[in-house]
């Protein structure tokens, strides 16, 4: 943290130090994503926007994690009937991850928290990225990764918000996507955010 907030000159352990992520050549989030899956003991994903394309590419990497007995939990929401129902059927399928929707009519948060429970620390990166395969590969995004300690002051808040918000929504269930599906087959479409992806 000293390194990263307050002076670059102090040494740091690389992989703890804060890092700005915007999709730069070869510094993608889809990689930063991968690198802490592959290291986690748990995950919580806090994203309003996923389309299908993205969706694919985190399935591959859940599958592998799963085989290590890591879980996850995502919440998402039907924030202007953006997400297409066919995402909320593809995330129902994910042996590994339990999925609530947030009760919040302009739900618009984009947050990945990782559990290190060995190594006794958190990540989490928080910033303009959905769970879009143009955001998470090439869109100009501006995302901070940071980690802390399980009883630093920003990590309990950022826990107990979630924590709050995991206890106020509700579980994704095959009725509640067949209750959506006709709510988003009869509204308008968000054609230009959807094509984008």
């Amino acid at each position: 943290m000293t390194n990263g907030l307050v002076e670059q000159r102090i040494n740091g352990r690389e992989n703890l130090m804060p890092r700005f992520i915007y999709n730069d050549q070869g510094d993608t989030m889809w990689l930063h994503i991968e690198r802490e899956l592959s290291h986690c003991s748990a995950f919580t994903f806090v994203i309003a926007f996923i389309t299908e394309r993205a969706l694919a590419m985190l399935k591959a990497k859940l599958a592998d994690i799963a085989q290590e007995g890591v879980h996850g939990r995502i919440i998402t929401a039907d924030y202007l009937d953006f997400n297409n129902p066919k995402v909320f059927r593809e995330l129902k399928k994910l042996p590994n991850v339990e999925v609530r929707i947030a009760p919040q009519d302009a739900f618009h948060a984009k947050g990945y928290l990782f559990a290190h429970q060995q190594a006794g620390y958190q990540s989490a990166i928080i910033g303009s990225a959905n769970l879009t395969q143009g955001a998470l590969l090439q869109n100009y995004e501006w995302n901070i990764e940071f980690t802390s300690h399980e009883n630093g002051a920003l990590t309990g808040k950022l826990m107990a918000e979630v924590e709050a918000m995991w206890a106020d929504s509700q579980p994704l269930t095959d009725l509640w996507i067949d209750e959506y599906r006709e709510e988003y087959d009869a509204g308008p479409k968000l054609i230009s955010l959807t094509d984008a992806d």
